[in-house]
């Protein structure tokens, strides 16, 4: 299932409201070792209201301390359409015994395997999709329990016992109410809910352990280390890494935020990105606090590297020491502190609906918090100006303490290279000479560098007027003003009470060639625009916008999310320049560099990426160009012509516009007025726009393509079954739809479980603008041809049998779990805009 902090495992369950007390049953009964009923339960030791929490959460709070050492957080919104419940198991890969390592991960693939009570293994997950809901879990690092299998059971024959024995040792050690962490939302009131969770949470026995913890870090005898990694995709990074103090307990003041967002993230003029990237040795830097675990943290800066950079690695590790030393001079400031208070406050005043994986992070920190009203707000708001924490943090961040990582292709061909185990990664390790240790020590800031402190941000919003949506104007997209080459669409929103805005235009033009080199130019103009402008454009992001620049078949697509205030401001900056814009030298060798090892490494992306660029390329009348086929034309490509592209583009464009959110009629239309001056005189209007087109498969014909790709580490199979055009019978898109839902489960128990073709098993229904349909893929070590044959024989013989012997009531319950998802509200302004961005490209 996905990743999480390598400290816990969670396992997040959604179904319908009514389901709730079901929901708590299946979590207690299925997944918690539970002792013999208590009659009556005990009450809980402690109980706080939590209020401290987003305007726009419309939750109600109160935390549980039981007798069995559980947390409990409750969550009452008579609203809510969805009950939901997380349970944190404060365990993970940091207490695998050695031998063992993934016996965490293992583990928590076993719990829903079944029970003796409950054997059925894919009774959790058709339970949960029959009621409208879904299931999930996060485990501690990449690695798949495929990939751990061997490893673990290898383990075990060194420990003369087997896998199934150590899994219960683990399971009936760490799995106790002293280590867990439940979160609990639904409709009932929080009496109820509370009633509930006691009634089905104090059972769980409390168990022996303690929340492990680790006072030694591990890093500490690992430093001033360097190594090279041959990457499985073309990129070259360079990775330096900090051991420090846990930064987790410190989250009133956050220290570790205020280097990384406030110092090291910034590319405003002055910064450490703005120098490194004016001699284009980087084209990014990123640096963040890695997730505190009990006793220790790790702080890690990561620089995208240019061909240049990688040759001037010493001079980038060179830079970086003199801008601390920079900060540790000039000490920490009290308006970059403030600035990002401010930033954290918004974000999290307006916070939007929280998705499943971040309502159980919230479980995953009920014991991370000292206080129970911190436990919504504390990960996201800053409290105290803490300079000697921020000084001390500096400190840490010194060549003597530090582990760099250099990430390249042409180390494959190093002498001595070891490779790991588990990973089949090929990698070195060298102490970094005590020469350069001293050298970087003494690093200071030179005149040539121009080190400054990040300027106050202008782009963080004053003023958060929430609009009243018109009646006329907030239930369905309405065509607000048009010409022959524009249109503006709005749909305003003030359900959320939140101060936002998304504009999304599309800039159409008829001169693009489609299949030609044009697409692959017009990519480049969009990533060095992007780069040209990224100091400013950098700013606003920090400050809560989403700005961006995308190259689309037959045009551009320009995007600005943010503040209202802000708005206006940030998308006329935005068109001006790129009115204005001619692409220097410099920028268009680093953004044809950077394109030349993103299509390098393209056919080395997980699986379901690289299945869905081919299927669409399949499928898609006007792109059909492979990466190889890109690659050509880059090398065509020159400053000249993609420059004379941009210019012709400018010449002929049509625009359409959707203006989406708490968005004023009168700001739409001052937007929809500088989005026009971009369009010069020209005979082209929206009529003469070619539309994009997809192909209609036959019916009673079946089409195979096959590929090799030998950056692929296991093969994979996807077959499609085409329904139909979208806007010929809605009928028979819901058939299909509720087809899939079904479909779901059996996918994963009968290909995964039981048949074992491989842990990357899929079903998803697939709708575009034109057609629709239902896919299987399935990543497999196994032969191509034997995977099509299960996965045609399950469609077409067990999917047959199971559907012939679907009982009525079950039947009913899948297609009310399917009217229920449809008539879901949106429940962020974001969640509106993708209902509806996809139908503009068609209009």
């Amino acid at each position: 299932m996905s990743r999480l902090p390598g400290a816990s495992v969670l396992l997040p369950l959604m179904a319908l409201v009514g389901s709730l007390p079901l929901l708590i049953f299946v979590l207690v009964r299925f997944l918690l070792p539970v002792a013999e009923p208590i009659n009556p339960w005990p009450p809980a030791l402690r109980m706080t209201e939590v209020t401290t929490k987003p305007d726009t959460d419309r939750n109600i709070y109160r935390g549980l301390d039981l007798a069995n050492g559980m947390k409990v957080l409750l969550a009452s919104d008579p609203n809510v359409e969805k009950a939901r419940v997380a349970l944190c198991v404060m365990i993970g890969f940091m207490s695998d015994p050695w031998e063992l390592q993934g016996l965490a991960h293992f583990t928590e693939h076993m719990v829903f395997m079944g029970s003796q009570r409950y054997p059925d293994e894919n009774r959790v997950f058709s339970f949960l999709h029959s009621h409208g809901g879904q299931v999930n879990a996060f485990t501690a690092n990449d690695a798949t329990c495929y990939y751990y299998e061997d490893t673990l059971y290898a383990g075990a024959r060194k420990l003369n016992t087997t896998l199934v024995a150590e899994i219960r040792k683990f399971y009936n050690k760490f799995y106790v109410g002293q280590l867990m962490s439940v979160m609990v939302q639904g409709r009932e009131s929080l009496d109820e809910l509370q009633r509930l969770a006691l009634r089905q949470l104090s059972p769980v026995r409390r168990g022996e352990v303690t929340v492990p913890e680790w006072p030694t870090h591990p890093f500490i005898n690992s430093s001033r280390l360097l190594i090279h990694i041959v990457p499985a995709l073309e990129h070259t990074t360079l990775e330096i890494v900090f051991p420090i103090p846990e930064m987790a307990r410190l989250y009133r003041s956050q220290p570790d935020v205020y280097v990384a967002m406030g110092l090291l993230n910034p590319k405003t003029p002055g910064s450490l990105y703005a120098y490194l990237h004016s001699k284009t040795l980087v084209t990014g830097v990123l640096a963040k606090g890695r997730t505190s675990l009990r006793n220790f943290s790790i702080f890690r800066i990561t620089f995208s590297l240019t061909e240049l950079g990688f040759r001037h690695i010493d001079e980038i590790v060179e830079a970086l020491f003199a801008y601390i030393a920079f900060h540790r001079r000039v000490g920490p400031q009290e308006h970059v502190f403030n600035d990002i208070k401010l930033i954290k406050r918004l974000n999290f005043k307006f916070r939007p609906h929280l998705p499943l994986s971040d309502f159980a992070r919230i479980a995953d920190r009920l014991r991370t918090f000292e206080l129970w009203e911190d436990v919504i707000s504390g990960q996201w708001l800053v409290h105290d100006y803490r300079p000697d924490l921020i000084e001390n943090l500096l400190d840490h961040l010194s060549p003597y303490n530090c582990r760099i990582t250099l990430q390249s292709p042409t180390f494959v061909d190093e002498p001595d290279l070891r490779v790991e185990p588990l990973y089949n990664v090929s990698y070195s390790v060298v102490p970094i000479p005590e020469d350069k240790l001293r050298r970087w020590n003494a690093s200071q800031p030179q005149s040539h560098h121009k080190f400054a402190v990040p300027p106050p941000n202008r782009f963080i919003p004053d003023e958060f007027p929430i609009h009243r949506a018109e009646p006329e104007l907030s239930h369905k997209p309405v065509l607000l003003q048009e010409d022959s080459r524009t249109r503006l669409w709005i749909l305003q929103n003030d359900a959320f009470k939140t101060p936002k805005s998304m504009v999304y235009v599309i800039y159409r033009t008829d001169i693009i060639r489609r299949g030609s080199s044009d697409i692959v130019k017009l990519a480049l103009v969009a990533k060095t625009f992007l780069e040209a402008n990224e100091e400013e454009l950098g700013a606003a992001r920090m400050a809560g916008s989403k700005i961006d620049v995308v190259p689309v078949l037959n045009g551009l697509v320009i995007s600005v999310n943010g503040y209202n205030q802000k708005q206006l401001q940030i998308l006329k900056s935005v068109l001006n320049k790129l009115k204005h814009f001619t692409i220097s030298r410099t920028a268009f060798n680093m953004a044809k560099e950077q394109l030349e090892d993103v299509l390098k490494a393209a056919p080395a992306r997980r699986y379901h990426s690289v299945m869905t660029e081919i299927r669409d390329r399949l499928l898609h009348a006007d792109f059909n160009v492979t990466w190889r086929g890109q690659l050509e034309h880059l090398e065509g490509c020159s400053l000249e012509n993609t420059q004379d592209l941009l210019n012709r583009i400018r010449a002929r464009l049509t625009a359409v516009t959707y203006v989406h959110g708490n968005a004023h009629k009168d700001t739409a239309l001052d937007m929809f007025a500088a989005i026009k001056e971009l369009i010069q005189e020209t005979s082209l209007t929206l009529k003469g726009i070619t539309p994009t087109h997809e192909f209609a498969l036959e019916k009673g014909f079946t089409y195979h393509y096959a590929e090799a790709i030998e950056q692929q580490p296991l093969n994979s199979v996807q077959v499609f079954y085409d329904v139909g055009p979208t806007s010929n019978n809605m009928r028979k898109q819901l058939v299909a739809e509720l087809f899939g839902l079904i479909l779901i489960d059996q996918t994963s128990d009968v290909l995964r479980t039981k048949e074992q073709l491989g842990y990357n098993v899929n079903s998803v229904t697939r709708k575009t603008m034109h057609s629709h349909g239902f896919m299987i893929s399935v990543e497999s070590g196994a032969n191509v041809t034997y995977v099509e044959k299960r996965i045609i024989h399950f469609v077409h013989v067990h999917v047959r049998e199971y559907l012939a012997a679907l009982t009525e009531n079950t039947f009913n319950e899948y297609r009310e779990a399917l009217v229920n998802r449809k008539l879901e509200k949106p429940t962020s302004i974001d969640y509106g805009k993708k209902l509806v961005t996809n139908e503009f490209h068609g209009v």
